[in-house]
């Protein structure tokens, strides 16, 4: 990005994935704290770090979605598209050399079918098995490899900068996973967001042929296409409804095959023993 635009504005931290490691929960935890203000999680059309060269407009349409914070809130932006774009760390360097950087890393094993069967349902990918969506789209493993993709963001910002967090423990604690965040970030960590509960899988939901009615055809224009949208995005019934729906339309997931699971420890082993030394956490759980 060429330094062509006429101020410097910037946010403090930047959340960067990873895909589906519970991003949504932790972007509105975020969201909800007083002292922080988050771009909205679906502003694909500015996508302001992902540009090369962006135009003076580009950046005020950036810059409109924090119109409404305070001086004394922190402005963050979250993509789970970050950790595995290398091309936007330089962009967001450029714009704060101090930014704080956010991720949460799922066993990638867990991760690779999780988005597998999200594109397959979800998003209607037509795929007869796991074995061949990874041939037809190689990027569902590539985007487990930690290690490759962080060891980028550590090699540019320094290591206190970056908070690595495991998904495992919100599983085990979401309120201390949730504080550290705040720590991390220096704001008070005492605060509880309403969504500490509220672990909406809604990719469930989208999976079963209920949900992709209802939510093609009722939440999604609800949601993307009226000027009540950001509303409604942080209404808590509507979370609670869509928590409902999920558990009882949740659709049985296929076992996965033991040959596919073989293929992904193996495929996955150099990477997570090298994370391990990058992030100094031990990971023989995901081996």
């Amino acid at each position: 990005m060429e330094n062509n635009l006429k101020d410097d504005f910037q946010i403090d931290f930047v959340g960067i994935g990873a895909m589906k490691a519970a991003t949504s929960w932790i972007y509105e935890c975020l969201q909800e704290h007083p002292e922080l203000h988050l771009a909205p999680k679906d502003q694909e059309q500015i996508a302001f770090f992902f540009k090369e060269d962006p135009s003076q407009k580009e950046l005020e349409d950036y810059k409109y979605f924090f119109k409404n914070s305070n001086e004394e809130q922190l402005k963050g932006d979250y993509h789970v598209g970050y950790l595995t774009n290398p091309q936007v760390i330089s962009r967001m360097k450029e714009r704060n050399p101090e930014i704080k950087v956010i991720v949460c890393l799922r066993n990638p094993i867990e991760r690779a079918f999780s988005e597998y069967r999200f594109l397959k349902f979800a998003k209607d990918a037509d795929w007869e098995s796991f074995e061949e969506a990874i041939r037809k789209q190689p990027s569902i493993l590539e985007n487990g490899l930690y290690y490759e993709h962080l060891k980028k963001y550590f090699d540019q910002f320094p290591r206190e900068n970056i908070l690595v967090l495991l998904f495992d423990e919100i599983r085990k604690d979401p309120s201390s996973f949730i504080q550290k965040i705040y720590a991390f970030l220096e704001v008070n960590d005492g605060f509880v967001p309403p969504s500490i509960n509220t672990k909406i899988n809604l990719t469930n939901f989208k999976l079963t042929w209920v949900g992709r009615v209802i939510h093609k055809g009722i939440i999604a224009p609800l949601l993307y296409y009226t000027k009540w949208a950001w509303k409604l995005k942080r209404s808590v019934l509507l979370k609670k409804l869509l928590g409902w729906f999920s558990k009882f339309y949740s659709s049985s997931k296929k076992e996965k095959s033991q040959e596919a699971e073989r293929y992904l420890t193996e495929y996955y082993q150099e990477d997570i023993s090298n994370l391990e030394n990058l992030i100094n956490k031990e990971l023989s759980h995901w081996k």
